[in-house]
């Protein structure tokens, strides 16, 4: 048998999955399988899941799996005011030298007095990890596989070892908020393991029940004891014998044929006591139970899949590439290095992308963080947390267009804590209204500056930025009451700390009292004061500008939208007064507010570009002219050594694909695949994982296929001429509440179908604008829709 057949058969074990059949053969193994013939030794090797709230990765050996458990709230402390006590006193000092040409000294001033103390924040941490010590003697086993199953969200391993074959699945169950194991053998009482459960540091206690079939961990962060929590597995078995260990914290297994093991952690971030919370914890897990594997199973992957059947993407079939093993695949991939070799590795890539998003955010769970929900380090790089000048923004790039609005919410919830916290921030830092958050967030929502490095530190623009993934929600979703009570509020407070903020310059421009080009820096140019010094402040950059100026004009869009007057005069005003981008001498977008030296000409972040995307100023159907500036500045900043990482390399791939350079925004796929990407398909940032680039690669690809942020249902805009010959895409979600399917062949679009929600007005393009047809009609101009009619697009 097939191996990929084999291993999506016992995916599947005693469910028969009709209800998914069409789903699933729109795709073949290729897209949709990530499958091993060797264990995973690493966590970077490892196949995940998660529900949200919890994740898991499953990694080890034949002999001895280990499995790193995640919970969103498991932090390292509580929360602390950062702000610098000579923050407020200093900022007029700062803003003043500024003004007076000494960039230096003000660079000097910011560093010495506004940075936050400490100047880092809390850290995601693991739950715990889980070991099932099967003593197996790897070198006895036989037709070993593994496997993570993108239909279904199955983690599955199998081999055998004599005449025994041995099952272990995974899978993660959001209605019932749990995780579950399965191990079986198909030899009666040939199961024997012990299963324990450990953490590193900041571990309390654990105890292991024979007679209740628990074990109980307890811990806390590692900086104070603000999130204590409680974990849990609970075992359940027919057959066989378990006794706890002689320590007493562990569970052994004899004798058995089919195992259950179920876990849940809960804590003091959402729970006030551990009475309360190990409570919440047994009705869970006891809920499990009584359930009974076969309804757990089926209902986390009928859960699942209802999400993730949404979008179907076909590009093109590997064929005999696309049929070995997963790892195997990767390796080709970076000899050949080539898109039309294995196009359905980034279709692959593309669906692990989904699976993440829908694994890492859930309605009731925080937002992914730099690692979604799985992280096996204490003290992880960049601690794991929020990002916020890309990372948490990119992080939700998929979320409308691929019809998942649902993984939006914990951001729109995250967002009513960093605005609260945000306003203590305006007031003690500057003196002034509304909310501010810099360039980073913790599980608290601190707003206040991370590091001491003006080049990311002093950025007061990342609560701004992820504000308008409240914008774009409302966009595709047109729902007025998540307007008014939840984005307007929000947005409306962010425009009261720039009313403080901003101040007119020399030229009647609103600029920034200060800010930043994340992360870049310049040099200080001759005629200043310390002239070739590199310095990371200025006022007006062209990021903070191009922020601003989706700010106001969303904030303006949806008052208007929903009836609303207040505070839109104020906010037209101010967005006449926002400065348009500026193209340089080099024919370059400006990135700072004078044409000064960039100090990494490769550099890796794309600041400038933020108004080619995910912002909408700048677009080849609004201004060739700045559409060309920052399609140069794009090719310098790569041809200079940039987009050398995953989430950079995808937001390259991005803003190519809106400015209709279809070609060059495959390369930079290929870049992506070749470069960063490990076996288990994890986007790797200098060997650490970090999520954003799988889930922004998915937003990404999105826009060469389908655009509607100019105005217009743009289909094919950017497809590339030599790769992907041919395709399709059903389920895309446009502006507006349109439903897209896109099909096309010989490199060029064939057609497409509409379907129209909730009506409206559809202004539509086509591949950068050929003639096409609108239900066999030649189309002439935008047209009225009627809720629930389909319109059929052809040539």
């Amino acid at each position: 048998m097939d191996a990929r057949i084999f291993l999506r058969a016992a995916a599947a074990a005693s469910l028969l999955l009709l209800c998914f059949v069409e789903y699933a053969s729109a795709k073949t193994f290729a897209s949709t399988l990530l499958w091993y013939k060797t264990p995973a030794g690493i966590f970077n090797e490892g196949l995940p899941i998660g529900n949200g709230r919890l994740g898991a990765n499953v990694y080890g050996s034949i002999s001895k799996e280990q499995i790193a458990l995640n919970e969103d709230s498991f932090w390292s402390g509580g929360f602390r005011d950062r702000v610098s006590s000579t923050a407020l006193p200093a900022f007029p000092t700062v803003v003043k030298t500024l003004e007076g040409g000494d960039l230096k000294a003000a660079d000097n001033l910011w560093n010495s007095n506004m940075t936050g103390n400490p100047t880092w924040e809390q850290c995601f941490q693991p739950a715990s990890t889980m070991f099932v010590d099967f003593g197996h003697n790897a070198s006895l086993a036989q037709n070993y596989n593994r496997s993570l199953d993108l239909l279904t969200s199955v983690n599955t391993v199998t081999y055998s070892i004599g005449s025994v074959q041995y099952t272990r699945q995974a899978i993660a169950n959001n209605p019932m908020d749990a995780l579950g194991f399965r191990y079986q053998a198909n030899s009666t009482g040939s199961l024997n393991f012990t299963l324990s459960f450990t953490r590193g540091q900041a571990l309390r206690s654990v105890n292991a029940n024979a007679s209740t079939r628990t074990i109980t961990l307890r811990g806390g962060g590692t900086l104070d004891k603000t999130l204590e929590f409680t974990a849990k597995l609970k075992l359940v078995t027919q057959t066989g014998t378990v006794t706890a260990s002689s320590d007493g914290t562990s569970l052994v297994v004899n004798g058995a044929t089919d195992v259950q093991v179920y876990f849940d952690g809960e804590g003091a971030f959402r729970y006030s006591s551990p009475a309360t919370w190990e409570a919440v914890i047994d009705n869970k897990l006891n809920a499990a139970v009584t359930a009974g594997w076969n309804s757990f199973y089926q209902q986390a992957i009928t859960d699942y899949s209802a999400l993730a059947s949404r979008v179907v993407l076909d590009l093109g079939n590997s064929g005999s590439n696309g049929e070995v093993e997963t790892r195997a695949r990767v390796a080709n991939w970076k000899k050949n290095n080539h898109l039309s070799t294995d196009p359905e590795l980034l279709t692959l890539l593309y669906n692990y992308g989904r699976f993440a998003l829908i694994s890492s955010s859930r309605p009731g769970s925080l937002p992914a963080n730099l690692q979604g929900v799985w992280n096996d380090q204490f003290y992880p790089s960049w601690s794991s947390k929020y990002t916020l000048n890309i990372n948490l923004e990119m992080n939700y790039w998929p979320a409308e267009v691929t019809n998942l609005p649902e993984t939006h919410l914990p951001l729109f919830d995250f967002m009513k804590s960093m605005q609260t916290r945000g306003q203590g921030v305006a007031k003690s830092m500057y003196g002034a209204n509304g909310w501010v958050c810099h360039h980073n967030a913790d599980i608290w929502g601190d707003c206040a500056p991370v590091d001491s490095n003006t080049y990311w530190s002093a950025n007061t623009m990342g609560g701004a930025w992820v504000s308008l993934h409240l914008i774009e929600h409302y966009r595709f979703s047109g729902n007025n009451t998540f307007a008014t009570n939840i984005a307007l509020p929000i947005l409306s407070d962010s425009l009261s700390f720039f009313y403080d903020f901003l101040i007119l310059n020399d030229r009647g421009y609103y600029v920034t009292s200060y800010g930043a080009s994340p992360e870049n820096a310049y040099l200080v140019p001759n005629g200043y004061p310390s002239n070739g010094s590199v310095v990371g402040i200025d006022q007006g950059t062209a990021h903070d500008r191009q922020v601003l100026y989706e700010l106001f004009k969303g904030f303006i869009e949806l008052s208007q939208a929903t009836g609303s007057t207040a505070g839109v005069a104020k906010a037209q005003q101010y967005l006449s007064k926002i400065e348009p981008p500026n193209i340089g001498t080099t024919g370059y977008i400006l990135e700072w507010s004078k044409e000064f030296t960039e100090n990494e000409p490769g550099h890796r972040h794309l600041s400038h570009l933020l108004a080619v995307y995910p912002g909408a100023q700048i677009s080849p159907l609004l201004n060739q002219t700045l559409a060309n500036a920052a399609l140069g500045s794009l090719n310098h900043r790569l041809s200079s050594g940039g987009g050398n990482m995953g989430w950079s390399r995808v937001w390259a791939v991005a803003i190519y694909a809106r400015l209709f350079q279809g070609d060059l925004a495959a390369s930079s796929i290929t870049n992506l695949l070749t470069n960063y990407i490990s076996s288990n398909l994890f986007d790797l940032n200098g060997g650490v994982f970090q999520i954003d680039g799988n889930l922004g690669i998915v937003g990404a690809v999105c826009e060469m296929l389908l655009q509607s942020h100019a105005g217009v249902v743009h289909l094919a805009p950017s497809l590339p001429t030599t790769t992907l010959p041919t395709g399709s895409v059903t389920g895309l979600v446009a502006r507006g509440g349109f439903a897209v399917d896109v099909a096309w062949s010989n490199n060029a679009f064939s057609s497409a179908t509409i379907k129209s929600s909730r009506g409206g007005t559809l202004a539509l393009g086509v591949a950068g604008g050929i003639s096409f047809k609108v239900n066999g009609a030649a189309y002439t101009t935008p047209f009225n829709t009627v809720a629930g009619q389909t319109y059929q697009i052809t040539l």
